[in-house]
């Protein structure tokens, strides 16, 4: 079973042109016998929030040692990050805003990004 991860990331929502080509790619996947199950992460609706002090400080400390904001930032980060190590295929819907990608979409990767637990320090870098 293949499992497609569709990232959509535009304040337009499936409006925006990046949100129908991902979605026509998506489609034709599936079409092909290609993705068999299919999760969409559309990060503009509901948008994720920032992150903050919370998700810094709760992804450092123990489970039982969090505060309840904590607890809640670290479990959306869980989340996202198991909704992509399930994943085998991963389709980002990328529109840009004020030439750059969505604000949502940098959110996504900051939550994905956790030292120790995503990527590795190494003394070649990570």
């Amino acid at each position: 079973m293949t499992k497609i991860l569709l990232i959509l990331s535009s304040p337009r929502g499936t409006a925006s042109l990046s949100a129908r080509f991902a979605l026509e790619l998506t489609e034709r996947l599936r079409s092909c016998g290609i993705g068999t199950s299919l999760l969409v992460r559309d990060l503009a609706d509901p948008p994720l929030p920032h992150v903050d002090v919370s998700y810094i400080n709760g992804r450092t400390r123990n489970a039982d040692e969090r505060s309840r904001a904590e607890t809640q930032a670290v479990e959306l980060a869980e989340a996202l990050i198991g909704e992509l190590q399930l994943a085998d295929i991963v389709i980002i819907a990328s529109s840009m805003v004020n030439f750059s990608v969505s604000s949502v979409l940098k959110t996504w990767f900051d939550y994905l990004i956790w030292p120790g637990i995503t990527i590795k320090y190494t003394n070649r870098g990570f």
